[in-house]
């Protein structure tokens, strides 16, 4: 290691770098609250389910532990009811954040030139600035400074040859906090272990007898989380629903993973949330693909970096990974998932290793180049972020161009359609309207009865194909007939059956009502239909397949007996039959 160089004089930094944290991240100051903060604005509902501050230890509302989330952002929300302080509180966590990760890349490296390259693609970088355009994430910078004091207490330790037991003690209790902050504290282990094997001498058995005490501390917070919130995760039956093999699966992972890696080295789609379809298709290319990018790290860190900092950087931010490997099943409604702030802690080894190839590079380039080069690097970095920040600057800009980055994400397509019947100026673009109309469905779901007509307004004001426009209609009926009168829900009925030619229009309609759990008035349309039109077959497999739902299978079976009658080679009325037979047995 290098000793650290007599003309590098980082005593006037902290400022420089107050300085560069508003500068690249001034431009949240101005944002409107978005997302999760809803959940903190509802007072009176947040201080009913946290009456007293032991609640938040004892009483869940997430399928997470988190308390300390909860305890700090209920507090925050009670006394500050302005965004801006609580952006600005971000910002400063996250300078907190960039001076601990200065601190512990000078002590770990012995070179300020390196803890400077770090912490100013860390501070710049729009990765960075994703987390901080989410006033709910402060809990997420507490616990990278919760981490980043016990690793480095954990080095002082062994660098002080063991003389210091407050070291370790002070170690052990920074993790206790951070991991009621956020599970991915539960990769420390891992971190500590990396740090003692690559930078110190100590041999594997005393590491493992270190790090001991941090597993217990694991243990213990995985077993309040099944006490508390386990069993709500349902994270097995996730993995179920995909009906996918383990290597359908692992190169799905992939295609998540290079989202990310790509959007680290050329930041073009950072959201919150990015979703993808898994797909069974081209899994041997990418699993090889995953194959020889894993070993390739292997062999750099064990064969060719061997026991350094530049294979502790990568062991860092490989570390981070193998949470995000089982989190990406934890919503198979959309899909597998990536969220960035997973890897918030571990993007800090591939910052480190970044700035590590510069300081090399430095010796073989001329100055002017290098400096030059540097400064590319960090500028682009900066204007990424800039842009990054210009698009969040409220809820409805931040969501468009999530669900352009993520499509079909319907946790960002449920709180667009919000934010546009809201806004009655706001013009909804023509890519977004197939997004929207399930939108609609999202909002009648939801018993957003105010909302709901206002997007279906907007949405008829935009220019739609006949096929939108059928689909639209049919949810204007569901609306209407859900929260309406029964005059509104006749006439649009009635507008929907004459519109169309033919008995389709009542099974459409029968189907999107019976959708929405309006199974009398899908019913009684279907009966009209099979009265207008007695051979008309699929109104008989639909009405009989609703009362089967409901448990009515005498009524079912008679149903499908007449649409048999109808057609006798149609099998699946007598599939239908011999199943709801098999059913009504006692």
């Amino acid at each position: 290691m290098q000793s650290t160089p007599k003309h590098l004089n980082p005593s006037y930094f902290p400022l420089l770098l107050f300085i560069t944290c508003i500068a690249a991240h001034a431009g949240i100051l101005n944002h409107s609250f978005m997302l999760d903060d809803s959940f903190f604005l509802n007072e009176k509902e947040t201080l009913k389910l946290y009456p007293h501050a032991i609640d938040f230890f004892t009483r869940n509302q997430s399928t997470h532990y988190i308390p300390l989330n909860f305890l700090l952002n209920v507090s925050l929300f009670h006394i500050i009811k302005a965004p801006w302080p609580l952006y600005l509180l971000n910002i400063v966590l996250f300078y907190v954040n960039c001076l601990l990760l200065f601190i512990f890349v000078n002590l770990i490296s012995k070179n300020p030139a390196t803890a400077f390259l770090t912490i100013a693609i860390f501070a710049v970088h729009p990765m960075s600035g994703e987390i901080l355009q989410h006033i709910t994430f402060n809990i997420i910078l507490i616990q990278f400074a919760l981490i980043m004091i016990s690793l480095i207490t954990l080095y002082k330790y062994f660098e002080t040859r063991q003389q210091h037991i407050s070291f370790y003690i002070t170690s052990l209790l920074t993790l206790c906090c951070a991991l009621l902050c956020q599970e991915t504290s539960l990769l420390f282990p891992i971190y500590a272990a990396a740090l003692l094997f690559f930078l110190t001498k100590i041999p594997a058995s005393k590491i493992l007898q270190t790090i001991i005490p941090y597993i217990f501390l694991n243990i213990l917070l995985i077993c309040l989380w099944l006490i508390s919130a386990g069993h709500t995760a349902h994270i097995a039956q996730n993995i179920q629903s995909f009906h996918l093999t383990f290597f359908d699966w692992s190169s799905n992972f992939v295609r998540l993973t290079t989202w990310y890696i790509k959007n680290l080295f050329i930041p073009q789609n950072i959201v919150f949330e990015y979703n993808l379809t898994p797909v069974a298709h081209l899994t041997c290319l990418w699993n090889l693909a995953f194959g020889g990018v894993l070993t390739g790290c292997i062999v750099l860190i064990f064969c060719y970096f061997k026991r350094s900092i530049e294979s502790f950087a990568l062991a860092i931010f490989l570390t981070g990974f193998i949470y995000a490997a089982p989190a990406c099943l934890t919503h198979p409604d959309i899909g597998l998932v990536f969220e960035p702030h997973w890897l918030y802690f571990s993007s800090i080894g591939f910052c480190l290793f970044i700035a590590l190839m510069l300081v090399k590079l430095k010796k073989h380039v001329h100055r002017w180049l290098y400096a030059a080069l540097v400064s590319a690097v960090l500028a682009s970095y900066f204007i990424d972020t800039a842009k990054l920040h210009a698009i969040a600057k409220n809820e409805l800009s931040y969501c468009e161009n999530w669900l352009r980055q993520s499509p079909h994400n319907s946790y960002a397509m449920s709180l667009l359609a919000r934010q546009y019947a809201l806004h009655k100026n706001a013009v909804i673009p023509a890519d977004l309207v197939p997004d929207m109309l399930n939108g609609v469905d999202f909002l009648i779901k939801n018993n957003y009865y105010i909302s709901a007509p206002e997007l279906i307004e907007k949405l008829s004001s935009c220019k739609l194909s006949p096929s939108q426009q059928w689909e639209l209609l049919l949810k204007s009926a569901v609306f209407y007939c859900k929260y309406g009168s029964n005059d509104e829900c006749r006439e649009i009925s009635d507008k929907i059956i004459h519109s169309a030619s033919g008995p389709s229009a009542y099974i459409q309609l029968s189907y999107a009502f019976d959708q929405f759990a309006i199974k009398d008035k899908a019913i009684a349309l279907l009966e009209q239909c099979t009265t207008r039109y007695p051979k008309y077959k699929e109104a008989y497999l639909l009405e009989g397949t609703i009362f089967a739902n409901q448990g009515f299978y005498e009524k079912s079976i008679a149903l499908w007996e007449q649409g048999l009658k109808i057609d006798k080679a149609d099998e699946r009325f007598m599939i239908d039959i011999e199943n709801a037979k098999k059913l009504e047995l006692p």
